[in-house]
């Protein structure tokens, strides 16, 4: 996630499926408490791409509320 937030930045879809991921695994770790600042802060980075990829937004919309349960 921190190599994704360098390039291609946090205003990337990209960005935002590392951090779907980084949250899925701390889930599956049994840190859902270390999973919330990392979704809260994709969720905020995503409103500057979702204009323009409104179909991954929506899928990244998913995949966080199903990692978080």
């Amino acid at each position: 996630m921190r190599a994704a937030r360098r390039s291609p930045g946090r205003g990337h879809p990209s960005t935002a499926s590392a951090t779907v991921q980084l949250v899925r695994m701390y889930v599956w770790a049994g840190w859902p408490g270390r999973a919330a600042e990392p979704a809260r802060q994709a969720s905020e980075d995503a409103r500057a791409w979702a204009p323009d990829h409104p179909e991954d937004h929506r899928r990244f919309r998913a995949d966080i509320a199903e990692a978080l349960g």
